[in-house]
């Protein structure tokens, strides 16, 4: 039975849940607004995020819940957890806000499944773009987006049927430090590892990129995590190679099997650049998701993929709905 949301009740069930209406005369561009409830109450039975509203959006397979920049920082990680279950909720590899900072500068936070924060997301940076031009917070096919590891140019080109073409820049990545005390970890462990086909790079993630690999990458992911040399553990590729055709399975911090990893493409062509083919300056990487390409240019690495918006969503649990 609907409630007449003109009468005390329903004006009150309005505001107490805390509901964001449309209210602009032009309604052709997507309206996502997530400010808090009544009396900046963002939790409990009166909380905003009842109703949180968000985009979905995928890249090679890698999914994220996209909101707006005005959505509570402080309730990401609960948001992440809830919504995130592919079972019971929505279902998502994380939440990535997008916050508009100026014309042209956009800051992008990236909250795994599991509820904790990641540095840099290569997919989530190409998405966020088209976020924020189907959100109208841009105009232009060109934007720079801040994150927790360093700032990116991103490119994009819509090619109709809902698909969009992203490229955003990355520095060059550097091996990470800690690599020989994890090798003499994992193998103290049970975990034999073969020094010319480990890799672990840092490009804004620790990645442990694995050539020709023996075991799963959650197996992998699993004994690295127990080292305890990574907050978190390592985002971790597992890749064959069958000519010039490069495979890669993944497992990530936070999210564990996903489709697919943009900044783990980007470590895996740097492992191969530095291993296997040295000479190659680009590098398709066929994930579970799609293909991504990597791209080497002086001492910047540009990531590329196919990019698509999958549903506009509400999460306002106290809608009646009238089929």
């Amino acid at each position: 039975r609907s409630q007449n949301p003109l009468s005390p009740k329903g004006k009150a069930r309005r505001f107490f849940v805390g509901l964001i209406f449309d209210r602009r005369k032009d309604k052709s561009k997507l309206h996502i607004h997530n400010r808090q409830g009544p009396l900046g109450i963002t939790r409990g039975p009166f909380a905003y995020i009842r109703c949180m509203k968000f985009l979905k959006i995928q890249a090679a397979g890698n999914d994220y819940l996209y909101v707006s920049g005005d959505t509570p920082l402080s309730d990401l990680p609960y948001l992440a957890e809830k919504y995130c279950d592919r079972r019971s909720s929505v279902g998502a590899d994380g939440i990535i806000r997008v916050e508009k900072i100026s014309d042209g500068l956009l800051f992008m936070r990236i909250f795994n499944a599991d509820g904790s924060e990641g540095k840099t997301c290569g997919n989530g940076i190409r998405s966020s773009a088209v976020f924020a031009y189907l959100t109208n917070a841009i105009e232009s096919n060109e934007v720079r987006i801040k994150t927790l590891s360093g700032v990116h140019t991103v490119r994009f080109d819509r090619l109709g049927d809902n698909r969009y073409y992203s490229v955003t820049d990355f520095p060059m990545p550097s091996p990470d430090k800690n690599a020989d005390i994890l090798i003499e970890k994992l193998q103290k462990d049970g975990l034999y590892v073969d020094k010319r086909n480990f890799f672990t790079v840092n490009n804004g993630n620790i990645h442990a990129v694995v050539l020709n690999g023996k075991r799963s990458a959650t197996e992998y992911f699993e004994a690295i995590k127990k080292t305890n040399i990574y907050d978190g553990g390592a985002n971790v590729e597992v890749v064959k190679t069958d000519g010039d055709e490069i495979f890669c399975e993944v497992c990530e911090r936070g999210s564990l099997t996903t489709l697919s990893c943009g900044s783990g493409a980007i470590a895996v062509a740097y492992a191969l650049k530095n291993s296997l083919y040295p000479s190659r300056n680009e590098y398709d990487i066929k994930m579970a998701g799609g293909v991504l390409t990597v791209k080497f240019e002086g001492e910047k690495v540009f990531l590329g993929g196919l990019i698509t918006p999958v549903l506009y969503g509400d999460t306002n649990i106290n809608k009646e709905f009238n089929v």
